[in-house]
């Protein structure tokens, strides 16, 4: 693993990905780090940097994968992703 990059990075699922990341890069400043797009165009990944310098990962609403959006009520829309150097 490359010396500085963050071993643990939160993950959390929303329906409108470029709605949640402008809204945290607005009401708290965070650094805005981009959504990426399928080839349709759909946002399905975007990120946003604390001030700390750390990471959060926005997912698409994902129930196949296992990440829905809040208001899904019982799913699951948090998560961490855990980097290690050897598997």
């Amino acid at each position: 693993m490359t010396p500085g990059h963050q071993r643990l990075i939160p993950i959390h699922a929303y329906r409108d990905l470029e709605a949640i990341h402008d809204f945290l890069v607005d009401a708290f400043g965070f650094e805005p780090g981009g959504v990426e797009r399928d080839a349709d165009g759909d946002p399905v990944h975007a990120e946003v940097k604390v001030p700390d310098g750390s990471v959060v990962w926005l997912h698409r609403h994902a129930p196949n994968h296992g990440m829905a959006a809040p208001e899904q009520g019982s799913a699951v829309n948090a998560g961490v992703v855990l980097v290690v150097d050897d598997v």
